[in-house]
């Protein structure tokens, strides 16, 4: 599994909308981009590559464990020793 993560540029038309124009691979040239053109727009993006099917099922109770603790509070960690 790769995670990778940048920055997608988006231009603006000069009426109302933003279209897609390019990725970059770090905040700072993001930033970069931003200074220079006030009316783009930045969005972090984040693109996770399975090699196989075992890992997305792998990947889906990863969430849904993250999701479950993030919902008990610390008594509640204690008494199922997870803390």
């Amino acid at each position: 599994m790769q995670i990778i993560k940048c920055w997608d540029i988006q231009t603006w038309d000069g009426g109302d909308r933003h279209n897609h124009r390019y990725y970059v691979s770090t905040k700072a040239l993001a930033d970069e981009w931003m200074a220079r053109s006030k009316h783009d727009m930045v969005f972090e993006k984040e693109f996770i590559i399975m090699d196989d099917l075992a890992e997305v099922d792998e990947y889906k109770l990863q969430l849904i464990r993250q999701q479950a603790l993030a919902k008990l509070n610390e008594q509640e960690k204690k008494a199922l020793g997870l803390v």
